[in-house]
């Protein structure tokens, strides 16, 4: 027997769980923008992927195809924004497996898996019971009520971790910069989503009653209540700063990285290091293969790939990047 007993729920979760593959492509494309810091192809993504998914939702809405509407909304929503990606960012993955690199992500990215998954069931495990002890009416109200402070929350949220996470993968190994960045972003963040949840708590029945209409008006009393869990949250995370959790670690070495680049257009053939700096490079990203066009540098989506530096020393670090440009050269056809 269905944990809800309703079996008209095993179509919709089957649809709609597209979604899953659909953002596992988009990941590939969205991990690039991060790291390049191309912050302007998440918002053409986003803007449109928002827009079209929102008429397009409406409009199926309007037609009366009820609950699909909604299934209609996100698939599209994450096509377009998916689709945007691919066509704004020229980079694509190589068809290319390694078993090492594999092995470095899963040291650090099962962690990750397990904590995002204890936080998903978290989150969800209330709505869950309701759904199982409770009417679906009750659900709803439960639902429509943490929708509306939770979109603010998220939204904001999700604008600073895409600027802060690259910034501070840049220090990851001076971890008192990191804590300052996080702490910083934590008390940026509650100044701004103190006063909107204030207000939205205050304003919440006119909210409900202009945008849901009156029978979402039972809703009320659950929205102000996460209103006021957000702020008393923000309040103790600002004030007493968040545990930084995470591979960060005093550097043993003296690190660096180099972004190759071309200072001139042509077709890559080759990138050849000097033996002078072999012997402290210990990993290479590079980004392009031969016969691909290369361009002449002047913003990160043109970096040909990236170098990783471990000098034994400060003094052997200033000396090699002081001439870095001369130790590597760029081969183009």
């Amino acid at each position: 027997m269905p944990f809800y007993s309703d079996s008209s729920l095993t179509p919709i979760i089957r649809v709609i769980s597209l979604t899953i593959v659909i953002s596992g492509v988009k990941g590939i494309q969205q991990s690039y923008v991060s790291r390049n810091m191309l912050f302007k192809r998440f918002f053409y993504s986003t803007l449109g992927g928002t827009i079209f998914s929102a008429f397009f939702g409406i409009a199926l809405a309007y037609a009366g195809f009820g609950v699909w509407a909604i299934v209609a909304q996100q698939l599209s929503n994450t096509a377009i924004d998916t689709l945007i990606l691919w066509l704004t960012v020229k980079w694509r993955p190589k068809k290319m497996f390694s078993w090492e690199r594999l092995k470095g992500l899963l040291s650090f990215g099962w962690k990750m898996l397990t904590s995002s998954l204890l936080d998903t069931v978290y989150n969800n495990i209330r709505s869950l019971i309701i759904g199982k002890m409770y009417s679906s009416s009750d659900l709803a109200f439960y639902d429509q009520g943490k929708k509306f402070p939770n979109v603010i929350v998220t939204n904001i949220n999700t604008s600073i971790d895409s600027v802060l996470l690259p910034t501070m993968s840049n220090a990851q190994d001076d971890a008192s910069r990191v804590k300052s960045m996080t702490r910083r972003a934590i008390k940026t963040s509650t100044y701004i989503m103190a006063p909107l949840m204030m207000g939205l708590a205050f304003c919440a029945t006119p909210v409900v009653r202009l945008v849901l209409t009156d029978k979402w008006l039972p809703c009320v009393p659950f929205l102000r209540i996460f209103c006021i869990t957000y702020i008393a949250e923000m309040s103790v995370e600002a004030a007493m700063g968040t545990a930084i959790k995470g591979n960060i670690h005093e550097p043993k070495g003296f690190y660096a990285t180099h972004n190759l680049h071309s200072n001139k257009n042509g077709t890559y053939k080759d990138i050849v290091f000097s033996p002078e700096i072999e012997p402290y490079i210990y990993r290479k990203c590079l980004y392009k293969k031969v016969g691909d066009a290369v361009e002449y540098f002047d913003n990160a989506a043109k970096c040909l790939g990236i170098v990783f530096f471990k000098f034994p020393d400060e003094n052997v670090m200033r000396n090699v990047l002081g001439h870095i440009n001369d130790l590597i050269t760029i081969e183009l056809q």
